[in-house]
């Protein structure tokens, strides 16, 4: 699933705990800007 538009201080573990609600999440990754690791 890909989710966009999230806020820049978005991370893994939050993203995991908000879906986890809804069933089981096997993997969650927050792709971040090299230059300023902020999510992107």
């Amino acid at each position: 699933m890909f989710i966009g538009g999230l806020s820049w201080q978005t991370t893994a573990e939050g993203l995991r705990d908000y879906f986890g609600k809804f069933g089981e999440v096997n993997e969650c990754m927050v792709m971040r800007d090299p230059a300023t690791k902020r999510a992107r």
